[in-house]
């Protein structure tokens, strides 16, 4: 898996991110943390292990300020899954899981004596360059590609993933929602 990072402003729609982490969370956007960062006050967003998709370090400066899913975040360290939606004033930065194909080449040692390609059913060469399908959001999978093989179909046999599958997106505001928080905020009261 890889992290993935979006942010956006406002109504704006979510923009992803560049770069594979830390990042920097502040008022002034997502930036990748690099040695001139001269305020406290932000938060640190790295990838995570196994346990969690990411990691939050968040400073006192922010304690309260910043929000996961609508819910303010005291100083300190959180664990962040799939989908968490950070607010800090107008910003709002999601995180997800991104199942990439694996790039690698053929080792017996690693994916088995009597390997096949799922596509072609020919057997796999040593040091032969392959893809590892990583499955569906909902299907893990591990099929081995010849490279090649991979790159020209269309689904993975196994679970069904398309090579090219687009990556999860944060949800977009459509306008008649945003009208919708528009006219909530200016009278919360129902029914009127």
């Amino acid at each position: 898996m890889r992290l993935a990072v979006w942010q956006a402003r406002g109504r704006n729609e979510p923009s992803a991110v560049e770069g594979t982490g830390p990042w920097w969370i502040s008022a002034t956007g997502v930036c990748a943390v690099d040695e001139a960062q001269a305020s406290l006050d932000g938060a640190i967003l790295l990838p995570g292990d196994s346990e969690g998709l990411a990691l939050l370090v968040t400073s006192e400066p922010l304690e309260g300020r910043l929000a996961r899913n609508g819910q303010p975040l005291p100083a300190g360290i959180e664990v962040l899954r799939h989908g968490d939606r950070l607010e800090l004033g107008d910003l709002r930065v999601w995180v997800s899981a991104a199942a990439v194909p694996i790039e690698a080449a053929y080792d017996p040692g690693l994916h088995g004596d009597e390997a096949f390609c799922a596509r072609t059913r020919s057997r796999l060469r040593v040091g032969e360059p392959i893809v590892i399908c990583p499955g569906t959001e909902s299907t893990p999978c591990g099929a081995l590609y010849k490279a090649e093989a991979w790159a020209l179909g269309r689904r993975c046999h196994q679970c069904g993933r398309a090579p090219g599958a687009a990556a999860w997106k944060p949800p977009g505001l459509d306008k008649e929602t945003y009208r919708d928080l528009v006219r909530l905020a200016i009278d919360p009261r129902p029914g009127d």
